[in-house]
């Protein structure tokens, strides 16, 4: 028998009662395709059929294919579901149940099912709204809360004050009755309500009336929100009245570009004069500390591209982050706007806390630039780590984790062949990224020549928020990136003797101050004030860098 040709039978509706007997292993082997099918046929005898042959997927096929509903529901119920072991069967009832017409008998059949998200869907196909409200507990939280939805104002309010989905019911009232039915519900519950209002206008005047339930730092941050989700000109300026905040009011001010220009034209920034060989691109991360920290993540930009973003492993983090800088007055008036904004308002530093500094690795051309990098830094990791902070400063608590020397992924590396003697750029950067093993360390090259953000990282100093403590960190980053790609003006002599670990750290610093900054006593004293202070107050704390063998490609 072709599984075709039976179902066509059943459709022509002749001698069904001996056809199915006869074809009752048929039923039985071919069940799952059968209990889809949307059939419906008379029976001369259902009686004879149905007990001819005790089978749970034969009897559950015939009761299923009984015309007339109540009878149909009849034979459901005299299946023995309890004997029967397949995982499916609730399934088969679901099915069944559904096909249904009227309420009275999918009630009748209902308890027959024990997996609560069926019977759940079962109770809201029911076509009377009151079996649903008289089963509702018998609902899953889902459809229970799309049942409630559904209904008219007048109902919900009924089953918001008997306690059933309080804060999103509220909110999806009218305004009238949301008004009114707002002040009625708990304190815990208004709190659970200002999340779920989508309306902005709304959501204002709810936070204004109801400010006393709120800290200060949460309506900032509700406030916040609202402004950037509005379009709405008169809500803007009802919220900055409200705030009444000054920081949030120089945020807004600064990100339209006539305002913008009109703060920085003012600003004149210190600049040294480095001769650089290339227009470097620079990029910057300020990771800072604020209690207002929402707010400002809210608002998410400051002159108009510069971001502020989540900084998960610092407490109540901001990080912000610049657009891409270049060393020059236009870049650097925007970087002292910035730390002057963040030393007016609240923005503090603590042990959490470091600044990374990005150069653009578009100004490497060769493998002996990089390598002369490499060199010129891991054998002096030291000297490059007391320097990169404000003088009197102990490395960060948890540099070790954020920031971990290179030179020991370095020296591993060339000590067990890892490296190649490859001449191609992009080769070298990927073995050297395959050694570095994550982004964590003091230049991070984990960033080089991806789509996103193709930069070396420097990643060593602490939070810093001081417009001239920055700018050194930058004009030392830049001049050692500078020095390796301008390699063939160095001495060999000297470059070989800066680079010897076993030269005295003393004399090292010196050198590699005079080959960065030549004639610049101003920089060089900065930088060695920085060194000779730093080094004292982590020689102290054991936090130093120690070399352990010589990197040299």
């Amino acid at each position: 028998m072709h599984y075709n040709d039976f179902v066509y039978h059943l459709f022509l509706h002749k001698d069904l009662d001996e056809y199915l007997i006869k074809y009752k292993k048929f039923i039985i082997t071919n069940f799952q395709r059968l209990i889809r099918e949307k059939i419906l046929v008379s029976f001369n005898n259902i009686d004879y059929v149905f007990n001819y042959y005790d089978d749970f997927y034969y009897k559950f096929f015939i009761a299923k294919i009984i015309n007339e509903e109540n009878i149909r529901v009849e034979y459901l119920l005299k299946i023995e579901y309890n004997k029967v072991c397949d995982y499916s069967k609730d399934k088969y009832l679901y099915d069944a149940i559904l096909s249904l017409n009227e309420d009275i008998n999918k009630l009748k059949l209902i308890d027959l099912v024990l997996d609560k998200k069926l019977k759940s869907k079962i109770y809201m196909s029911l076509k009377n709204k009151e079996l649903i409200k008289k089963n509702i507990k018998n609902l899953t939280h889902e459809d229970a809360l799309s049942f409630l939805l559904s209904l008219s104002d007048e109902e919900k309010i009924e089953y918001i004050n008997k306690g059933y989905y309080v804060p999103i019911l509220i909110c999806s009232l009218s305004i009238e009755n949301f008004y009114k039915e707002f002040g009625l519900i708990s304190d815990t519950n208004k709190l659970e309500c200002i999340d779920k209002i989508e309306i902005p206008s709304v959501k204002f005047e709810i936070l204004s009336e109801y400010k006393n339930l709120f800290t200060k730092e949460a309506l900032n941050a509700y406030m916040s929100r609202i402004y950037v989700d509005t379009f709405d000109k008169n809500v803007r300026e009802k919220i900055q009245r409200f705030l009444n905040n000054e920081a949030f009011d120089t945020i807004v001010y600064s990100n339209t570009s006539l305002n913008k220009q009109k703060d920085l034209n003012g600003l004149n920034p210190l600049i040294y004069d480095l001769n650089l060989a290339k227009n470097y691109s620079i990029g910057l991360e300020l990771e800072t500390s604020h209690k207002d920290y929402l707010m400002f993540l809210n608002l998410y930009r400051i002159l108009s591209d510069w971001t502020l973003k989540n900084e998960t492993t610092v407490t109540n983090g901001v990080e912000i982050n610049s657009n891409i800088m270049h060393y020059n007055k236009k870049s650097l008036r925007q970087l002292l706007y910035v730390c002057n904004f963040l030393n007016d308002y609240g923005f503090k530093i603590n042990d959490e806390c470091s600044n990374h500094i990005h150069i653009g690795f578009d100004a490497f051309n060769s493998v002996r630039e990089v390598k002369t990098l490499l060199e010129l830094f891991a054998n002096n990791e030291n000297i490059f780590y007391m320097m990169a902070n404000e003088k009197e400063t102990p490395l960060r608590k948890y540099y070790a984790s954020y920031a971990r020397p290179i030179s020991v992924y370095l020296e591993n590396a060339i000590y067990l062949h890892k490296l190649s003697d490859t001449k191609d750029l992009f080769d070298f950067m990927y073995e050297l990224n395959c050694c570095q093993e994550d982004r964590l360390v003091a230049i991070n090259f984990s960033n080089v020549f991806s789509f996103r953000k193709n930069t070396v990282e420097f990643r060593m100093s602490n939070g810093q928020t001081k417009y001239e403590e920055i700018l050194l960190n930058i004009v030392l980053y830049l001049k050692l990136v500078d020095t390796a790609i301008k390699h063939k003006k160095i001495d060999p002599k000297l470059f070989n003797y800066i680079t010897d670990i076993n030269v005295p750290e003393e004399e090292r610093k010196s050198l590699i101050l005079r080959l960065l900054f030549k004639d610049n006593q101003t920089l060089i004293d900065k930088f060695n004030e920085r060194y000779e202070t730093n080094n004292e107050i982590n020689s102290k704390l054991q936090r130093t860098i120690h070399y352990n063998r010589q990197v040299r490609f």
